[in-house]
């Protein structure tokens, strides 16, 4: 009887499809990188803009509820109209004063010379008889966007009853 020697390792075809199996799962691993990276990035600046707009609309609110704010000082808060031409979109930045008479206190970050993040903070009243209760939204983006992802630009939103004495 002749005995065949025992052949030990792993044929061609097992060695191609670990190397298929690997190539895969690196191919994945890189493509799926920038991705991952990219949500990360999205993440901080959700993150980023919450805080900040909470900080704003909590000092707008703030200033424009007490109650020595006069009436005339109230009516003369301009209103920002929301356009959807990217040329024509203006980020604003209140540094001082709202109006004649409303001085505001922002955080430093929302300097409008801040390269890192574009703004807008803007003020509207709302459409009724009174005109006692105003409307605050702030927008924050990173890049300024194009016209189709101006739709898409989160909106915090916080809204403010006249404090103060009408006849004044």
């Amino acid at each position: 009887m002749k005995r065949h020697p025992e052949i030990s390792g792993f044929s061609l075809i097992e060695v191609n499809m670990a190397v298929f199996v690997m190539a895969v799962g690196v191919l994945s691993m890189v493509v799926l990188y920038p991705l991952g990276m990219r949500e990360s990035r999205q993440g901080q600046d959700d993150l980023q803009q919450s805080m900040l707009a909470d900080r704003v609309l909590n000092r707008l609110t703030a200033a424009l509820s007490r109650p020595d704010v006069k009436w005339s000082a109230w009516k003369n808060v301009p209103v920002y109209e929301k356009s959807l031409d990217a040329q024509k979109y203006e980020w604003k930045s209140y540094s001082g004063n709202l109006a004649s008479g409303l001085s505001l206190d922002l955080p430093p970050e929302t300097d409008a010379k801040n390269p890192h993040l574009n703004h807008r903070i803007y003020c509207h009243r709302t459409p009724n008889a009174s005109g006692k209760i105003m409307g605050l939204q702030v927008e924050f983006v990173r890049d300024l966007p194009s016209k189709s992802e101006l739709q898409v630009v989160q909106t915090y939103y916080a809204e403010v009853m006249f404090q103060g004495n009408p006849a004044l």
